[in-house]
Formats: structure tokens, C-alpha cells, sequence
């Protein structure tokens, strides 16, 4: 029974599905299906239209007793069969399918090129009502072709492909009977088409013949009645004429392109309305398949309701009166409450009918919308087009050619400009640097001349204090002669020793520092030499700087020329526009633009070539100027350089010079010369008066005191050996060398911070 329950829903949601939208594609094919199956549901026993529906009366026992069963073979055999049909219907739809897209493709194909032709033909009309405009054709021409040629067949590309071009020319008739006579039809529009464009190009040509003849006779009568002067007068006329007349269509010309712009935009405003209703229409189209499932699913609830409301009477046999009553009683409540809950799903049928049918009407106001939108579209594109064919006019194009030659004859202006304006910079460059490098020679020189004087400072302090220890070696001799003991004589001797090995250091240094005075005298004449070089490429700047300013006047000139030339050449071109205009014959029009072609070669050639000879002229002299600058420029880098070494190397023995004598000969000699002058002040009146014994005990006691001196002050146990040049004090070396290891290097004596390069051995 439950096979036969589904065969019975089936049938009854079958024809329900044939009467859903036909864009919900699962409810139509299954209203194919069930039409398919037609005459099956006709061949069933009446048993399951006797379900459907509930019974009048209470059956008898005698009737439910004889009622046939039905056998579930049979019902199994059906839905076999019914089963196999079905799979014979969808291989047949999916056959149908696969044909309906080759035609659909075949068909898109064949919508693209009829779309093509349309297009060239409607560009060839266009044109040619444009060109009958140009040549002042009758009205009768022009009247005949917009007869031809309907307004909606201007621009009209933008509805669907399926019926653009075929809409068009049997836009008289849009229904056929059969092919013979859409064939017949679209013969004789193609015809009547073909025959209104061939109307109109013999009224274009009569009407280029009526000009040329016009022109003719005007030409006659200008020669036969008109002298010179007049005929000037009147060319000028003419000529004043076309330029106002060609600035008012230059005026023409910026309206439409203003008007260009805002119909763009507005364009852009069009697309972005129509994009918002095409979302719009899609959703209120989801929202309407959703609409739509739902009421397929009401009604099989409905469907399903029914049948169990009509099977629930006759389900099953009574075994007394009181149990038929009782089951009687139950049938019909249970028949209520289905009936109840099928009116119910009825209203909700309605409501949902109700809001697919306003959900319909929505879809229509939004359709009908897109169609305004894409007129106005249609109506922006044929604007569009026309702007695009004046573009493409042969006065529009000649003005764009000029613009671009004007373009490129300055930029190669510019080019030419922006390389005499590098040349000019690295000119000023290379003049700076020269002064710097005179500079840089003025401050060496005042820098030897710094040393040449402390050299002679030095000298003559080292001069001194040699005196000065000849004078003490003299009377330490004679202090030596004075003493008797063995001891202060061998120490005097060692001092007397030590004291000749620093004379013999002083004399080394001496020699170095007249070396270096040397020295300093042949960079003093090479720093001359520097300096006149200097000028000497001071003045070539100069030179240079004159040569650029001349160029730079040069090529105002040429710009002023090639300005001239352009007034000159649009001039040309305007009167030749007008004389072809005014011209009597087409050969003389001909002749016209040779001879003005090869008289605009021939310009263009000499002025080619004289552009090339100075350029040419100018390039090689600049060329040569900058070889020899060049040539120069790096011979005198190589000498500055030279020097530069020099004169560093100069200043690095100087400086070295300087502090092995201010190390040596300003703290040592000063020291000793302090110490003997004290000793010798003592000594005086001890050699005078005083005991031998006393002497010797005082020279012991000066001699501790000067070996106390020569400790290092922080060790207090190793003699000194180095020195720091900024404060002249003087300590032992490992203790220098742990001051040198700490993070804050300062004197031990003193406290003034020093480096690794202001320490210096001594020998003592």
C-alpha cells in the first residue's frame, strides 16, 4: 500500500507542477513528464480516484467485504514501466538539449556577424550622409535616407543578439507563416535597403558634379569680369571668412567636447543605476524561486493531507455495530481536522499566490526600467560616435599632425636646452673646484711657511741649549777635577755619556728638520706652480662660460626662427586649404597638393640639412673644447693629486718633527738645564769654602735626588721611558700601557686625558 500511496502522489503533484512560473525549471520538467504520462494515469483503475476523495456515506460490511484488492505485482509492473518511460524521456530531453546548444552556439556566431554587417552598414550610411552634407546634397536625398533608414536602427546594438539585425528589416511584418515567405521578405528588405543607399550616393555624386560645375562658372566669371586688385580683395574676404568660419567651429568643437564630458559622466551614472536594478531584480528573483518552493511544498502537504483524509475511512473492517460506530465517530473527526488543516494550507496557497503576483509586478517595473536605461544608453552611444567621427575628420586629424610635430620640435628644443644647461652646471663645477683647489694651495703654503718659522724657532733653541751643555759639561769637569772619590766621577762620567748620546739625538733631529725645511721649500715652489696652473684653468672657465652664453643666444635665435617658421607654415596652410576649397577642377586641386607637397619636402629637407650642418658644426666644436678641457682637467687633477701627497707627507714628518722636539728638547733639555744651573749655584760657593768631604756628600745626595727623578713616579721602581706630548710628563712604560688598556686614558700627574698616538718612547 505504500507503493501505491507514492503512485497516487505523484499523479496529483504532476499536473500542480505544470501550473508553477515557467522560470523555475525543476516544476516544468516535471509538468513534461506528467503530460508524457497522460494516457498511462488514464489506464489505472478508478480504485485510486476513489482514494482522493472521502466517502459520502458510511460504507456496509457487504461492500467493504467485496471490494477487490489490489495486487502489489501489478503495482510493481507499473512502476517498472513507468520507471523504464521516464529514462526514455530523459534521454530524450538531454538529446533535445545537447541539439539546443549546437543551435544556440551556431546561432551566436550567426548573431555576431549580422550584428558586424549592421554596424558597417549603418558606418556606411552615416558616412555618407556626412559626406552629402559636405557637398550640399538636395533635400530629397538626404530625406529619402532617414526614410531608409529608421531612427531605432542608429545605435540600436545594444538589446538582444537574437533579434537585432533580422528586427530591423522586418520590422513591417514581425510575424511569419513560414520560411518562404520570411525569406521573400528579407530579400525584399535587403533590397529596398540596398536601393536607399545607392539613392543616396548618386545624390551625393550629382551633387559633388553640381559644385564642380558651379565652381567652374564662378571660375569664368571671376576671370572675365575681375582684375587683380578685386580678385585680391576678394580672396581676402574669403580668407577672413574661413577663419572666423574655422574658429567658430573650433568654438563648435569645445562645446561638444564639454558636452562629451557630461554626457559621459551622466553615462556612468546610468551604468551604476542600471547595475543597482539588475541586483535588485535578481534578488526579488531569488526571493521568488524561494516564494515558489515553498508553495510546491505547501501543495504536496496539501496533496498528502488530502489522501490521507480520504484513505482514512475505508482503512479497516469493523468486528461489531459498537465498534463501527466508534470507528465511524473517529473517521469523521479525523476527516474534520484534515479538512481543517487543508483550508488552512489553501489560504497560505492564496497569500503565496498573492505575493508571487506582486513580486511579478515588481520584476516588471524593474524591467521596464532597464529597457529606459538602455535607450538613454543607446542615445549616449550614438552621441558618442559622432564625436568620434569628427575625430576622425581629415581637418581634425591635419590639426592633431601639426600639434604633434609642434610637440616633438619642442621637446627636441628642450633636449637641446637641458644639455647646455649640464654643460653649463658641470662648467661651474669644474670652476669651483678649481677654487677650492686654490684654496687648498693658498692654505698649504701658509702652513709651510707656519713650519718653516717654527723650524727656525727650534733651531735656534736647540742652538741654545747646546751652549748651554757645553757651558755645564765645562764645569762639570771642573767639578770633576775637584772630586776625589772614585764612585761620583765614574757617575759623573756615565751622565757625561748619556748626555753626548741625546747632543748626538738633538744633531740627528737637527738634520732631520733641514731636510724637512727642504722640503718645505721645493713645496713652496710646487704650490706656485699649483697656483698658476689654477689660473690658468680659471681663465679657461671663463673662456667656457663665454662660449656657453654665445650658445645659449644661438639657440633662442633658433627658437625664435623655428616659431617664425610655424606662424608662417599654418599660414600656408590655410591659405592652400582655402584655394582647395575655392579650386575650379580636380587636376588643379591635384597639382596643388603635389606641388605643395614637394614644396613642403623640399622645406623640410633644407631645413633638415641646415639643422644638421650647425648642429653638426656646433657638436664638433664642443666636442673638440671638451677633449681639450678634458685633457687639461685630468693632467692638472694628476698634478693637484701629486702635490696633495706631497704636501700631506711634508706635514706628517713636520708634525713628527715637532713633537720628538717638543718632547725631547722642550721637557728634557729645560729639566737638565734647571738641575745643573741649581747644581752649579750650589757648587759655586761650596768650591770656594767647604771641606772635599762634604762636596762628595752633597754630589752623593743630588745624584739620589736626580736617580729619584728619573723613577717613575707611579711604580716608584722602573726608570721612565715614555712620554705624553700634552703634558710633557714622563712615566715608565708598563705603567702607560695599563692607563692605555683603561676605558678613560688620563695622566697619571696631571689628569689631562690623552691617546694612543700622544705617547712617545725617550731614551735617557
Amino acid at each position: 500500500m505504500r507503493s501505491c500511496d507514492n503512485l497516487v502522489d505523484l499523479d496529483i503533484v504532476k499536473p500542480a507542477a505544470l501550473k508553477s512560473p515557467a522560470g523555475n525549471a525543476p516544476c516544468r520538467k516535471k509538468g513534461e513528464m506528467g503530460s508524457n504520462d497522460e494516457s498511462e494515469r488514464k489506464k489505472r483503475p478508478s480504485a485510486a480516484g476513489s482514494l482522493m476523495s472521502p466517502p459520502a456515506k458510511r460504507p456496509s460490511l457487504s461492500y467493504l467485504g467485496d471490494e477487490k484488492k489490489i495486487d502489489p505485482s501489478v503495482l510493481q509492473f507499473q512502476n517498472q514501466k513507468l520507471s523504464q518511460q521516464l529514462e526514455v524521456q530523459k534521454e530524450r530531453i538531454h538529446e533535445l538539449e545537447t541539439r539546443f546548444e549546437d543551435l544556440k552556439a551556431r546561432q551566436s556566431d550567426y548573431d555576431d556577424t549580422l550584428m558586424t554587417v549592421n554596424s558597417a552598414w549603418n558606418q556606411l550610411v552615416d558616412d555618407l550622409e556626412l559626406l552629402a552634407v559636405k557637398a550640399n546634397a538636395g533635400l530629397n536625398g538626404l530625406q529619402q535616407s532617414s526614410n531608409a533608414t529608421p531612427p531605432e536602427d542608429r545605435g540600436d546594438s545594444d538589446g538582444p543578439s537574437e533579434s537585432i539585425f533580422l528586427r530591423k528589416l522586418l520590422q513591417a511584418s514581425p510575424k511569419v507563416e513560414d520560411d518562404g515567405n520570411a525569406r521573400k521578405k528579407l530579400h525584399s528588405a535587403l533590397q529596398a535597403r540596398s536601393s536607399q543607399t545607392y539613392k543616396v550616393l548618386k545624390c551625393i555624386v550629382q551633387a559633388v558634379d553640381q559644385q564642380r560645375l558651379r565652381n567652374e562658372e564662378l571660375a569664368s566669371s571671376l576671370k572675365s569680369n575681375l582684375s587683380s586688385d578685386e580678385a585680391a580683395e576678394l580672396l581676402r574676404t574669403t580668407h577672413e571668412d574661413f577663419r572666423s568660419e574655422v574658429s567658430h567651429m573650433r568654438a563648435k568643437m569645445d562645446e561638444m567636447h564639454l558636452q562629451h564630458r557630461s554626457l559621459s559622466l551622466e553615462l556612468s551614472e546610468v551604468r551604476d543605476l542600471n547595475a543597482k536594478n539588475q541586483a535588485e531584480v535578481r534578488r526579488v528573483s531569488d526571493h521568488l524561486e524561494d516564494t515558489l518552493m515553498q508553495l510546491e511544498s505547501t501543495r504536496r502537504k496539501l496533496v498528502a493531507a488530502k489522501q490521507s483524509a480520504s484513505a482514512s475511512g475505508p482503512s479497516a473492517f469493523p468486528a461489531s455495530p459498537s465498534l463501527v460506530k466508534s470507528e465511524s465517530r473517529d473517521g469523521m473527526q479525523e476527516s474534520r481536522s484534515a479538512s481543517g488543516e487543508a483550508r488552512d494550507l489553501e489560504a497560505a496557497l492564496e497569500e503565496a499566490k498573492k505575493l508571487s503576483a506582486l513580486r511579478l509586478k515588481e520584476i516588471e517595473d524593474k524591467q521596464q526600467t532597464i529597457l529606459e536605461m538602455s535607450q538613454k544608453l543607446r542615445e549616449y552611444q550614438s552621441v558618442s560616435e559622432d564625436e568620434q567621427r569628427i575625430k576622425s575628420s581629415r581637418p581634425y586629424s591635419i590639426l592633431a599632425e601639426q600639434l604633434i610635430g609642434a610637440r616633438a620640435e619642442a621637446e627636441r628644443n628642450r633636449l637641446v636646452l637641458e644639455q647646455l644647461q649640464r654643460e653649463r652646471d658641470m662648467s661651474s663645477i669644474r670652476e669651483k673646484d678649481m677654487a677650492f683647489r686654490a684654496e687648498a694651495g693658498d692654505a698649504a703654503r701658509r702652513a709651510c711657511q707656519l713650519a718653516e718659522a717654527r723650524v727656525d724657532d727650534l733651531e735656534k733653541r736647540l742652538e741654545q741649549a747646546s751652549r748651554e751643555r757645553d757651558v755645564l759639561q765645562q764645569r762639570l769637569e771642573e767639578a770633576h777635577s775637584s772630586l776625589g772619590r772614585k764612585e761620583t766621577v765614574s757617575e759623573l762620567k756615565v751622565m757625561i755619556g748619556t748626555l753626548h748620546k741625546e747632543l748626538s739625538m738633538m744633531q740627528a733631529q737637527l738634520t732631520k728638520q733641514k731636510d724637512a725645511a727642504t722640503q718645505v721649500i721645493t713645496l713652496r715652489a710646487e704650490s706656485e706652480s699649483l697656483k698658476s696652473i689654477l689660473t690658468r684653468k680659471a681663465k679657461e672657465i671663463e673662456q667656457l662660460g663665454k662660449r656657453i652664453a654665445s650658445q645659449a643666444s644661438e639657440h633662442k635665435a633658433l627658437k625664435a626662427d623655428v616659431a617664425h617658421l610655424k606662424s608662417s607654415e599654418c599660414e600656408l596652410q590655410m591659405f592652400m586649404d582655402m584655394f582647395e576649397r575655392e579650386s575650379t577642377d580636380s587636376r588643379d586641386v591635384k597639382e596643388v597638393k603635389a606641388a605643395e607637397v614637394r614644396a613642403l619636402s623640399q622645406v623640410q629637407q633644407l631645413r633638415a640639412e641646415l639643422d644638421e650642418h650647425g648642429l653638426a658644426l656646433r657638436v664638433k666644436a664642443a666636442n673638440e673644447a671638451e677633449a681639450a678641457c678634458q685633457q687639461r682637467l685630468v693632467a692638472a687633477e694628476a698634478e693637484i693629486s701629486q702635490l696633495r701627497q706631497q704636501l700631506d707627507e711634508a706635514e706628517k714628518r713636520i708634525v713628527e718633527l715637532q713633537e720628538t722636539v717638543k718632547t725631547i728638547g722642550a721637557a728634557r733639555v729645560e729639566e737638565e738645564r734647571d738641575a745643573l744651573s741649581a747644581r752649579l749655584a750650589r757648587l759655586g760657593p761650596e768650591r770656594g769654602g767647604g771641606s772635599g768631604g762634604a762636596t762628595v756628600e752633597q754630589l752623593q745626595e743630588e745624584l739620589r735626588q736626580y736617580k729619584s727623578i728619573m723613577k717613575c713616579s707611579v711604580c716608584h721602581d722602573r726608570q721612565k721611558e715614555v712620554v705624553i706630548t700634552k703634558c710633557f710628563h714622563l712615566f715608565c712604560s708598563p705603567c702607560i700601557q695599563k692607563n692605555l688598556e683603561l676605558r678613560h686614558r688620563k695622566c697619571p700627574g696631571c689628569g689631562v686625558p690623552f691617546g694612543q698616538n700622544d705617547v712617545r718612547n725617550v731614551y735617557i
